[in-house]
């Protein structure tokens, strides 16, 4: 594999050569000034003009003339008539083969093109070595999007050796070449402090440059940055901005961000802490909370965040935060494992003593159990049991829900009484009936896998993922789509 040179090195050579040639000083400048006076200059031009009236037939005679004197636009051209079936018929091998010639010309869009073919097996033989070399070629010739591959590439180790720091450069790379995709993905690694040192603000900044671009940022972008500003780590803490940036996510249903922007877009309406007393939160829970951000579960730490701010409106942030760090994979590392349930402590503490009763109960979940005493985890549970019982029988969906896994997770550790074996898949159903998004897909999981108490139904768990596919619940759809490829 060819050595990685530093983008802005590249982009100075890059720039030195367009200034030789600008100023005439070689022999391929006095060539190109003959081809623009030549007839496959013309025979391109007619050709481009054609296109631009959709007469293909004709445009399509007209470039092959310019191709056989050598113009490399006319390559691509070409290829986009093969590509798209336009006055010709559609053949993505003829398609690729005029972007490769027009890559070896040297024609920037024509190595962009060729190397997205081979990434992706387009017209011609999926090959990921020729892939990343094209890319090269393309952002040696300043193209944004080879930048943004590369930096993928080397982020998830396609092709080459996995290195978030090599993926870093790449990005900034793009982010020079003018790309606003690579600025959020290097964003991204900025927050993250992945490859590159933990910064907040140059998170913020670079998450900007997506966001507030012309025609309206990306859904991704807005989320990011909508979460700094109410946090206000990078950026200054507005819960205004906040939730403009976060709405974003939510108008746009179909993306996996939109459920926790209107979590938090909720939780920043509902709340009425003052900056004063966000800025007066404890040393201990600021730690935590940097601590959650390190671990790098984004459902856990937009959460956790408004958790540990220990008030009544946000209590309801608590147990989901923690349940999301049960599932975190440790890969192994005893000090993460470590930072990991010491934060799940701090979310479940902080939860149970706003009288959160999901929160309470969230001790006996399998993941967390062992690393409590049977005593902690006894009073827990009858604290949450408490709360619970009561909300649920008020037609409080989420607290029906959060009911039956209080019930289930213990009925684990001993059999439960009658009356509690009857109102485990009652509550829950109950928490569907009411309207619970959670509390159905939960449903459909329990009588998909005969949990709960109830009996094993299949078609009763297709049926209702299917009514909640309907509602455009897409974890309803994944899940059926799943249940049907098994």
């Amino acid at each position: 594999m060819q050595v990685f040179q530093a983008p802005a090195i590249r982009m100075l050579i890059v720039s030195l050569a367009a200034l030789i040639l600008a100023a005439g000083m070689t022999a391929g400048s006095l060539a190109q000034a003959g081809d623009r006076a030549s007839p496959g200059s013309d025979a391109y031009a007619r050709g481009a003009a054609l296109l631009q009236e959709k007469r293909y037939a004709e445009a399509r005679d007209a470039l092959l003339s310019a191709a056989e004197a050598g113009i490399s636009d006319a390559y691509v051209s070409l290829g986009d008539l093969y590509w798209y079936g336009r006055g010709v018929e559609k053949d993505y091998a003829q398609g690729a083969a005029w972007f490769l010639k027009a890559a070896q010309a040297g024609h920037p869009e024509g190595m962009r093109r060729t190397a997205g073919n081979y990434k992706n097996g387009w017209g011609v033989t999926q090959d990921i070595d020729m892939a990343i070399a094209w890319y090269r070629k393309a952002a040696d010739a300043g193209v944004p999007d080879a930048f943004v591959y590369l930096g993928d590439a080397y982020l998830a180790g396609e092709g080459v050796a996995t290195s978030a720091t090599q993926a870093a450069q790449w990005y900034k790379g793009g982010v020079d070449a003018g790309s606003w995709l690579a600025a959020r993905k290097l964003g991204r690694l900025y927050e993250t402090g992945s490859g590159v040192a933990q910064d907040y603000s140059e998170a913020a900044r670079l998450y900007a440059i997506d966001a507030s671009r012309p025609g309206g940022g990306s859904v991704e972008a807005s989320y990011y940055l909508g979460r700094l500003h109410a946090r206000g780590l990078g950026a200054p803490r507005s819960a205004e901005k906040a939730k403009a940036l976060l709405q974003r996510a939510v108008d746009h249903k179909n993306n996996q961000f939109a459920d926790d922007a209107a979590k938090l877009i909720s939780a920043l309406s509902a709340s009425e802490e003052t900056d004063a007393e966000i800025d007066a939160l404890t040393d201990e829970t600021r730690r935590v909370a940097e601590d959650i951000a390190g671990i790098g579960n984004e459902a856990a730490e937009a959460a956790g965040e408004l958790c540990l701010m220990a008030k009544p409106s946000t209590a309801q942030f608590c147990a989901p935060a923690a349940l999301a760090l049960a599932g975190q994979d440790d890969l192994g590392l005893a000090e993460q494992r470590r930072i990991r349930l010491n934060a799940i402590d701090a979310l479940l503490k902080a939860g149970c003593a706003q009288d959160n009763g999901a929160s309470c109960v969230s001790y006996l979940h399998p993941d967390i159990q062992a690393n409590y005493s049977n005593e902690q985890i006894v009073a827990s549970f009858q604290k949450g049991m408490a709360i619970l019982g009561p909300a649920c029988e008020r037609s409080e969906a989420a607290q029906c829900k959060a009911f039956s896994d209080g019930l289930w997770w213990y009925r684990a550790r001993a059999p439960l009484p009658g009356n509690f074996a009857k109102a485990m898949p009652a509550s829950l159903k109950r928490s569907c009936d009411l309207g619970d998004i959670n509390g159905c897909l939960a449903l459909a999981d329990a009588l998909g896998e005969g949990t709960h108490g109830f009996p094993r139904n299949a078609d009763a768990a297709r049926n209702l993922r299917t009514q909640l596919c309907e509602r455009d619940v897409s974890a309803a759809c994944v899940a059926n789509n799943a249940a049907r490829s098994r």
